[in-house]
């Protein structure tokens, strides 16, 4: 993923959002059949960081939380 320092650009929005998708993909399957508690703990931690990512288009991160919060059962 290519963020410097705090800022990612356009131009690497896709290769952040695929590289995502997949850990996304864990941690649903760690919320359905791991714990679900420390799912939601990492869920949440994943969000605060992406949202403290500055950024250059419309769209990031809010379907990666969403994303996120469907993985893990928030509303």
């Amino acid at each position: 993923m290519e963020v410097w320092g705090d800022f990612l650009s356009y131009k690497h929005e896709s290769a952040c959002g695929e590289a995502l998708f997949e850990r996304i993909e864990e941690l649903e399957l760690l919320c359905k059949y791991g714990n679900k508690e420390e799912a939601v703990g990492v869920g949440n931690r994943m969000k605060k960081r992406l949202i403290s990512v500055e950024h250059d288009t419309d769209d990031f991160p809010d379907y990666l939380l969403k994303m996120i919060d469907q993985a893990i059962g928030a509303t």
